[in-house]
């Protein structure tokens, strides 16, 4: 049976928060009040995210007993096995398109990774701005990411980086075809297609 996001945030702003090293720097009280959505480890990280959400299958089986433990939000994966079928802790969105955004009611792209296919539940819950922090695409002091011990890191390609890259064109030109704004505020983050910005100028905080 296939699990139909609600649009709980028609036409908000949704700040995604992504896995990449610059999110330790990321002053989460600015998004107080604001409608989030954690990628994998970034759901443990501030108490005040809605949404936690995966898509591989060796971080749900590692982390599902502190999701349920700690997590009090809602959460969702596009993993399909069967362990997240039977558990019943995690709704269950479905994969169709390998890139872009998938306008298909209860379907995402998986544009490679959880980070980049956030970017479509997003849309599915009705935001019409959607902003990424914690997006690098690229080692950051010698770190791909900003939680060591996740399972399997170690031993990805080097290039994994330029491989999610790939999938960027498409979801910025779907992105034009809906009317979704997407805004970068990664600081030297390798995604070019989107404004860069910072979460001050977007809360207009300071003016």
């Amino acid at each position: 049976m296939v699990w139909i996001p609600p649009q709980i945030w028609p036409n908000r702003t949704a700040f995604i928060l992504g896995g990449g090293p610059s999110i330790n720097n990321v002053d989460f009280s600015l998004l107080k009040d604001q409608r989030c959505i954690a990628v994998n480890n970034a759901g443990f990280l501030w108490p005040g995210i809605d949404v936690l959400y995966f898509g591989d299958f060796k971080w749900g089986a590692r982390y599902k007993e502190q999701v349920k433990r700690t997590f009090g939000g809602l959460v969702i994966t596009s993993c399909h096995r069967k362990l997240y079928d039977a558990s019943g802790w995690a709704k269950k969105i479905n994969r169709l398109r390998p890139s872009g955004i998938e306008d298909t009611p209860g379907y995402i792209s998986w544009n490679g990774n959880s980070g980049l296919s956030a970017i479509n539940l997003a849309y599915h819950f009705g935001a019409k701005r959607i902003v990424l922090v914690g997006f690098d695409m690229r080692p950051v002091n010698g770190e791909k990411n900003f939680h060591r011990e996740y399972v399997g890191w170690e031993n990805t390609p080097k290039d994994i980086h330029q491989k999610y890259l790939k999938h960027i064109p498409a979801i910025a030109a779907d992105a034009q075809k809906l009317g979704l704004e997407i805004l970068n505020a990664t600081p030297g983050s390798a995604i070019t297609q989107f404004k860069q910005t910072t979460i001050e100028e977007i809360l207009c905080i300071g003016d």
